[in-house]
């Protein structure tokens, strides 16, 4: 069979007979049109296929163009990853791939030749040019090349400055999630699973570490000279340490944050097993009487007092009860002892004030067996134990009151002009806040929307060590619908922090919200067939694929899902849940800082409560996969035919003041996955959160 081939296309042939070679336009051979048998042509870079008995009219509507090529750095001809390809107006795109190779597919039918082709990349400059001139450019090359933008310092170091690698131990432990900054910048890196880390610092830099339980160091570069830096434990917070003698064989037991490593706890503590609990234990309070040592149990055998805790003689207080989050002032007697997991006990200062006043009398933590981090909020295990009745009176969070100085005074402005004037004034006394600028982006989008862009662009160059205060920024543009931005953002995250899965799936919901669809299942498909084991990061798998999942079930096109990835997303859910996808509502909560520490509690319509905490102590669940990974995110689901109003409440554990805003970005989605969705994004800044508030109030019809 034959096919024509038209002038001002780039064939690349190879016979049997013949090397490899390149037909150029000035061949001899190459008149206004040519035939070669199909057997002959290995790839088509661009190709135009059709047979030579069906005229062009009749077919032009199903010609298919496929563009293959690859996008180079102009200074040092390495491939950049990521680059956007885009057909401007027509929703039609793809990425370069970590070789720079890319490979974009339409019809003819889509496009004309004054179409545009757009290649982008952060720290670049655009290219920009009408389709009629690729075909003729490609003739050539098949190679673009991106100039770095001059105004772009993204990827620049200053000359002074260098990148200082070091790595960071306790003992001959290595540290991983140090926390490692730069005096007075906002440049900041975290330890990985060795202890390594790199940073950008001046030679006259000073670096600060810090990691909890271990004392404050701090190092100037020009003195830092093995590389290795030794953090010592903080004596100030150490107490008596009361561990029984089977603890010898656990690896981790529960604090009042989580699994926390038996050789690096730092404060009082004393736990059990399941192990440890025979079936003659059938009262609780017997069962802690006989298996912890120091404990006075009160006559009617409701309380119990710990001895050698926080208490003075003239203040006891008696002990609390931690039962999966959910708090009780009396001995919990109603529980199965046979379903217990663990009881641990806390009884220092250290290991209590995550509970405040009621825990200075000592924290019995109880984790039951049946009860496991579920993926729905539907599972009522947790909100059906006795005693667990919601019957606070938390207000309704007002961001408004949340308003800083600034922006209450731009606020008060008579006219454009005014408030730009008010602005540029205010930038001059707050030009080191990066809080000011990140409030400001929020004021200005729909007031003056140039303004807002310009500060959007600064922020990104001047910040850009700075995933904290980058994914802040990427929160606010989230909810006040600058995809644009945030888009940006994410891919800026994926350049310097490769490692980090969140930044990939990010950008994924980005196209999604843009409406590029094609481009959002690429990145599905690169995460999902990447060398990463995000079976490993259940809770992330579980966010990626329902994300995933949707995008492919509601059929959004176009959509480039490989088989490999739908098979995988296939796999993962039985066929009952993949033929009734979806749920009433869905919640997603992320947050700019591994170790921000809160609290959220759902109340179903019965004023039943659950809680989920997020902690900053180091636990092998969650936190260090955090930090080994990369993600910083949670989802809940509302699936229930109980009628009503669920609450949601959110208290910031952490009121210390920070050098660094923290940020927890919140997305309520109402008919999650159906045709009737609705989607609300807020964000909070958990820093000016002093006391406990209801972030939403959701209606389950």
């Amino acid at each position: 069979m034959k096919f024509l081939i038209f002038q001002n296309v780039l064939i690349q042939m190879i016979s049997k007979r013949e090397p490899q070679r390149l037909l150029r336009k000035e061949n001899p051979i190459l008149t206004k049109y040519i035939f070669f048998d199909l057997k002959k042509i290995l790839l088509i870079s661009i190709y135009f296929i059709f047979l030579t008995s069906t005229s062009l009219s009749q077919t032009n509507k199903d010609l298919q163009v496929t563009i293959d090529a690859f996008i180079l750095d102009f200074s040092n001809n390495n491939p950049i990853a990521f680059a956007q390809i885009e057909l401007a107006d027509n929703n039609l795109g793809t990425l370069s791939d970590e070789k720079g190779k890319f490979s974009l597919i339409f019809l003819q039918s889509k496009v004309d030749p004054e179409t545009i082709l757009k290649i982008t990349s952060p720290g670049y400059n655009t290219i920009s040019v009408k389709l009629g001139r690729v075909y003729s450019f490609l003739e050539n090359t098949n190679k673009f090349y991106l100039k770095r933008s001059s105004k772009y310092i993204g990827d620049k170091i200053n000359e002074s400055n260098q990148l200082v690698s070091g790595r960071i131990f306790s003992a001959e432990t290595p540290i991983q999630g140090a926390i490692i900054k730069v005096k007075n910048k906002y440049v900041e890196s975290r330890s990985d699973f060795n202890g390594n880390f790199k940073i950008s610092a001046d030679l006259k830099d000073e670096l600060i570490i810090n990691f909890l339980g271990m004392n404050e160091k701090i190092i100037r570069i020009e003195n830092f000279e093995n590389n290795k830096i030794q953090l010592e434990t903080n004596s100030q917070i150490l107490d008596e340490v009361t561990i029984n003698s089977y603890l010898d064989n656990l690896e981790n037991f529960e604090t009042g944050y989580g699994k926390k490593n038996k050789r690096t706890i730092g404060y009082a503590v004393s736990s059990i097993s399941a192990d440890d609990i025979s079936p003659a234990n059938t009262r609780m309070v017997d069962l802690i009487r006989r298996s912890f040592s120091n404990v006075q149990v009160t006559y009617n055998e409701d309380q119990i007092y710990v001895r050698g805790g926080t208490l003075s003689i003239n203040n006891p207080a008696a002990a609390i009860y931690d039962v999966e989050g959910i708090i009780y002032k009396a001995v919990p007697d109603f529980l199965d002892t046979q379903r217990i997991q663990s009881i641990t006990l806390l009884k220092s200062l250290a290991a209590t004030n995550r509970y405040g006043s009621e825990g200075r009398g000592g924290v019995f933590l109880i984790k039951l067996k049946s009860l496991s981090k579920t993926k729905k909020i539907k599972n009522k295990d947790l909100i059906k134990i006795k005693g667990n009745i919601y019957n606070e009176n938390v207000p309704l969070l007002n961001l408004d009151d949340l308003q800083l100085t600034y922006i209450q005074k731009l606020s008060t402005s008579n006219s454009l002009v005014d408030l730009q004037t008010n602005f540029y004034t205010l930038e001059e006394l707050y030009s080191s806040d990066p809080i000011f600028y990140l409030h400001s982006y929020k004021f200005f989008y729909e007031i003056d929307h140039d303004l807002a862009k310009n500060i959007a662009y600064n922020f990104i160059r001047s910040y850009k060590d700075s995933s904290i205060l980058l994914k802040a920024f990427a929160f606010l543009a989230d909810e006040i619908g600058d995809y644009e931005t945030e888009n940006t953002i994410h891919r800026r995250l994926i350049k310097t922090q490769p490692e980090n899965v969140q930044a990939y799936r990010n950008l994924a919901l980005a196209y999604i919200k843009q409406g590029k669809y094609n481009l959002a299942s690429f990145m599905y498909n690169y995460i999902i067939e990447s060398n990463i084991d995000i079976s490993k990061i259940p809770d992330f798998q579980k966010i990626l694929y329902t994300e995933a999942s949707n995008l492919l079930l509601n059929n959004f096109t176009p959509n480039t899902f490989s088989s490999e990835t739908v098979r995988e997303l296939k796999s993962f859910y039985s066929n009952d849940k993949w033929k009734s996808f979806g749920s009433d509502y869905r919640i997603t909560f992320e947050w700019n800082d591994p170790f921000a520490e809160f609290n959220v509690q759902f109340v179903d319509p019965s004023a039943k409560y659950f809680n989920w905490t997020h902690s900053s102590i180091e636990n092998e669940n969650t936190i260090e996969d955090e930090l080994m990974f990369g993600y910083n995110s949670k989802d809940f689901f509302i699936d229930d035919d109980m009628q009503g109003t669920w609450l949601i409440n959110l208290e910031n554990y952490d009121l210390a003041s920070k050098e660094y805003p923290v940020f927890l970005k919140y997305t309520f989605v109402k008919n999650y996955a159906k045709p009737n969705e609705e989607r609300e994004v807020k964000t909070v800044e958990l820093n000016k959160l002093l006391n406990k508030v209801t972030i939403g109030a959701l209606k389950n019809n």
